[in-house]
């Protein structure tokens, strides 16, 4: 058996998940995420949980959107800017706390910046 088997069985889900998304089948995207999530592919762990807390911030499903970025955040060996510019939207409309929220909108913004410094000497 491939040793990736697992993520191209994720990616499939994700996928289907984002269709499901599109067609405004939040349910039945969730589902797919979470089954992404269980399958456990190294490289599409982290964007099966993002996708996962997507789907629960325009659910309304507060904790669960932060719980699934701050395992998104875990799970990825590098750091996603969307995913601090997801925290910071669900911090200001869903949970309500605009400190939280600017905070994270702040650190976004520092994460973009860094990302358009040229690196010198290459």
């Amino acid at each position: 058996m491939l040793s990736d088997v697992r993520d191209v069985y994720a990616s499939a889900r994700i996928e289907f998940g984002k269709i499901l998304m599109k067609a405004n089948d939040l349910p039945g995207a969730l589902e797919q995420f979470k089954q992404a999530v269980v399958l456990g592919g190294d490289t599409q762990l982290p964007v099966a949980y993002m996708y996962k807390g997507l789907v629960e911030l325009f659910s309304k499903d507060c904790t669960g959107a932060i719980a699934s970025f701050a395992k998104a955040n875990e799970a990825g060996l590098v750091p996603d800017k969307n995913i601090t510019l997801y925290e910071a939207v669900t911090y200001r409309d869903c949970v309500g706390e605009a400190k939280k929220s600017q905070e994270l909108f702040d650190l976004y913004k520092k994460q973009e910046e860094s990302e358009q410094i040229p690196l010198q000497g290459l």
